[in-house]
């Protein structure tokens, strides 16, 4: 290429990827273009690089290389490279888990500006990973991120305010986050909101915010009852997801990307090989979209029909995927990866069921009240790469009964 200058062949790399300004799109362009970039010291592209490695996208997937390139990029002071560097110390992909190392990245993102690293320190400190385990020092992290504009940040600050961790509890002030984090596209966040407005916490105390409240329930009643009551199906006695670690396996996306959830080449081989054509056109439609606005709400049922169609498939436990997923994680991930040690599968399995309740939560607010589904599209596609091992397993599940199937009919 006979492009010298490091931001043009970044730009050039950022049409290839999106298929814009009359190129065609093509991963395996972008990924020479961004090559060359960092190669001339653009930190952007290193960064994006290291995406590229770490999905196999225009180029054979490497953890390892991925990695290369996330430190390469953050020792160049990028906060996201550095963020992306802690998250894969918190997996141990493509280098030994260590949750100190992780929480040195995240540290120094957080120190230039970056709110999800901000928030994911928060999260280490609520749990004690990687660092003496502190509320107090949560709930700061959580604020700075949550003043940043995190969603995630703001929810998770809402749950400390709700159960009193690291404050003085406050209902009022929980309400106030939850409200900033909904408005940001969190769908929990919202789902905390109604089962507060249903039990009146936060309300009373507050006239001016609990007539809000009010009105917002009294025009959603008839409408979103069903959100209100999934809200009370999560396993708590409250009605609210009080978890607040959710938000360490998050990181960046390339630089200049349109947000779509990436088409796994893995999971379309299997998809063929199984040769439903219904569980092929839905997956290759959700991840053909461009994750705007406009566009979750469909791409969420997608997902979630996806799924259902999936369970249905391999015909386990009736139609509940949640369940039949839940249940069957482990199986599935040990199935899809046959080498995996017994810890790695546990901690797949577990990231697989929070990920799977997050789609079946969302796709049925979705489904039936469509101007209430606040969602992320980040955590969309963290929760489909999260999921892959399921999906893979599942598919080779439903392959092998096809097979001993076949089998029979032909003795």
């Amino acid at each position: 290429m006979d492009i010298k200058d490091p931001q043009i062949l970044f730009n050039l790399g950022g049409m290839y990827l999106n298929g814009q300004d009359g190129m065609q799109q093509s991963d395996e362009k972008a990924f020479e273009c961004f090559k060359e970039a960092a190669e001339r010291g653009n930190a952007q592209a290193q960064l994006n690089l290291g995406v590229m490695y770490e999905n196999g996208r225009g180029v054979e997937q490497s953890d390892e290389q991925a990695v290369e390139c996330f430190k390469e990029a953050a020792e160049g002071g990028n906060a996201q490279a550095q963020l992306n560097l802690g998250v894969m110390y918190f997996n141990g992909r493509g280098v030994e888990q260590n949750y100190e190392k992780a929480v040195e990245c995240f540290k120094k993102a957080a120190e230039r500006g970056n709110a999800q690293a901000q928030c994911n320190l928060g999260v280490m400190y609520e749990n004690g990973r990687g660092v003496e385990q502190s509320d107090e020092q949560a709930v700061e992290c959580f604020k700075e991120a949550a003043e940043g504009g995190n969603a995630q940040a703001q929810l998770n600050l809402g749950v400390m305010y709700f159960n009193g961790r690291g404050v003085e509890q406050n209902y009022e002030k929980a309400v106030e986050c939850f409200k900033e984090a909904a408005e940001r596209g969190n769908a929990q966040a919202q789902l905390n909101l109604d089962a507060m407005s249903r039990k009146k916490q936060g309300i009373a105390q507050d006239r001016e915010q609990g007539s809000v409240l009010k009105n917002e329930k009294k025009e959603k009643d008839q409408n979103h009852s069903s959100n209100i009551e999934r809200a009370g199906d999560l396993g708590t006695d409250d009605g609210l997801n009080i978890s607040a670690t959710q938000g360490a396996n998050n990181h960046q996306q390339l630089v200049g990307e349109v947000p779509r959830i990436k088409s796994d080449p893995e999971i379309i081989e299997v998809l063929e090989r199984v040769g439903i054509l219904k569980l092929i056109f839905l997956y290759k439609s959700i991840c053909s979209l461009e994750l705007t606005e406009e566009n979750m709400p469909l791409v969420t049922v997608g997902v979630w029909t996806f799924f259902e169609s999936m369970s249905g498939s391999d015909e386990c436990e009736g139609k509940d995927f949640l369940k039949l997923f839940k249940n069957r994680a482990a199986e599935y991930c040990k199935i899809a990866n046959e080498k995996a040690t017994e810890k790695a599968i546990k901690e797949n399995a577990k990231a697989i069921g929070e990920a799977i309740e997050r789609i079946h939560r969302d796709g049925n607010i979705t489904k039936h009240h469509k101007t209430s589904a606040n969602l992320s599209h980040n955590q969309m596609i963290m929760d489909m790469q999260t999921l892959k091992d399921l999906i893979i397993g599942c598919l080779k599940n439903i392959e092998e009964k096809n097979r001993k199937s076949e089998n029979r009919h032909a003795h």
